[in-house]
């Protein structure tokens, strides 16, 4: 069963299909209407009214006749400013036409070829924003069967800019000659009717990778006599109109793409970690206690490094082997280094947090409580610093008490876990009520209360 839709403002109607979704019968119908995400109903930006009453265009089923009234679109300012440049000896007479289609904009610019000189220049959105306001989107719903509608509005816009453009310099289309189009790859594919499945999966590999020249009535029919370039793309996400007056910049390009070595950050192992610590975020003490609170633990501050003075009394301690530990893991002493190794260590970090667990205990001696407390303590420490280490990877992180990565240490053989390996505030000569006390942390928390304090030097 067919059901009238009259859209307002512009006073049209249009026949949709009982159980069509009205973001397509809009869209088909050639009315923007954005849609950010895609038509996945997260966005919220496809607000039209329907019969009054506010809904999302991509959640609504036509059921029945109806009025839609579409929001008054917002003026959007367009860069439409050329480059200039000089064109080479070997440019021919006539006209060209280059675009550069954007995710959100498309600009066009009309070019006298053997001088360069921009006649006029034409500007629009990108009508490809109605159906997702990111690349990524618009490959998504590409692959969901919709590579033609995208396609067709890309075209539409390019073609409707050509008319405006020949208009504006009273020339005629079939006077281009030679029409370039610029973007990334995934606007280029999607122009040209490329299946973007490229796109969407590692290693991302561009399939334009090869210059040449193709009649562009094929793509733009008022275009009969002209050519249009495509550009090669260096990889996946890296883009390519100084072509429309330079017959040698195609095959330059070309060239060029051969010599260009292409670097994927991402699998750069240290990247990351370089990347986030260079990014400048104010106080990272503050985000990563809050992160620690989060996580589970009573409490966490930021630490002055400055204040961490490693104590031979407290190395005399772990000397004493009371808790038995000394001599037989890698990260207790002596192993863990002399006194005066762990304080150099210790004066190469410039930032630090102090973290606390405290348990509630139901009587003075309470055994379970205690085994309780150091489990959830030892838990969140080892999950925090294994986060932290993937943003700074030599962290040093001191626990309370030896190392329990593994259940018993591979000592004397080689370390299982180096990267993970902690050793403790106590083994790098740190009297733990002191560090609390001059950070403004408590230690003692009162009656029936057991405290785990760990730090992060980073």
């Amino acid at each position: 069963m067919l059901h009238r839709i009259t859209v307002i403002p512009q006073q049209q109607n249009i026949d949709a299909a009982s159980g069509e979704n009205l973001l397509t019968v809009l869209q088909t119908a050639g009315f923007f209407v954005n849609a950010s995400c895609g038509g996945n109903g997260s966005c919220g930006k496809c607000e039209v009214l329907v019969d009054g009453e506010e809904v999302l265009a991509c959640q609504t089923i036509v059921a029945q006749d109806m009025t839609v009234t579409l929001p008054v679109a917002k003026a959007a300012h367009i860069l439409t400013e050329g480059t200039g440049f000089r064109p080479a000896a070997s440019c021919k007479n006539g006209f060209s036409l280059a675009f550069d289609i954007g995710t959100t904009t498309v600009a066009g610019y009309l070019l006298r070829r053997e001088n360069g000189q921009e006649l006029t220049c034409e500007s629009s959105l990108n009508p490809q924003a109605s159906y997702g306001a990111d690349v990524i989107s618009r490959i998504q719903y590409a692959l969901k069967g919709h590579m033609e509608e995208l396609t067709a509005v890309i075209r539409n816009c390019i073609t409707n800019l050509t008319y405006s453009l020949c208009e504006k310099a009273a020339l005629t289309p079939d006077q281009i000659t030679v029409v370039s189009i610029v973007g990334n790859p995934a606007m280029q594919q999607l122009f040209l009717g490329v299946y973007p499945e490229n796109l969407a999966q590692i290693p991302f590999a561009p399939v334009l990778t090869q210059a040449k020249t193709v009649p562009a009535k094929s793509y733009i029919p008022l275009l009969e006599n002209a050519e249009l370039l495509i550009v090669p793309n260096i990889s996946g996400f890296v883009g390519a109109k100084l072509l429309a007056c330079n017959d040698q910049a195609l095959y330059m390009a070309q060239e060029l793409i051969k010599q260009v070595e292409f670097i994927e950050l991402s699998s750069v192992s240290d990247f990351q970690g370089h990347f986030a610590r260079n990014m400048r975020f104010d106080a990272p003490e503050s985000y990563w206690c809050q992160r620690a609170v989060s996580m589970g633990f009573s409490k966490a501050v930021p630490m002055d490094v400055n204040t961490l003075q490693p104590r031979q009394d407290v190395r005399d301690m772990c000397t004493a082997d009371k808790c038995g530990a000394y001599g037989k893991n890698w990260t207790c002493p002596p192993y863990c280094g002399t006194l005066d190794e762990c304080t150099k260590k210790i004066q190469q970090y410039s930032r630090g947090i102090l973290l606390q667990t405290v348990g509630i205990t139901e009587k003075t001696i309470d055994t379970k409580a205690y085994r309780r407390t150091e489990s959830q303590h030892l838990e969140q420490f080892h999950l925090l610093c294994e986060e932290l280490r993937k943003v700074y990877p030599h962290a040093l992180c001191l626990g309370s008490g030896g190392c329990r990565i593994c259940g018993k240490c591979a000592f004397p053989e080689s370390c299982r876990f180096p990267e993970k390996a902690c050793s403790s505030m106590e083994g790098y000569g740190l009297f733990v009520t002191q560090v609390c006390r001059d950070n403004g942390c408590e230690y003692y928390y009162g009656e029936k209360t057991i405290t785990y304090t760990a730090c992060i030097l980073f």
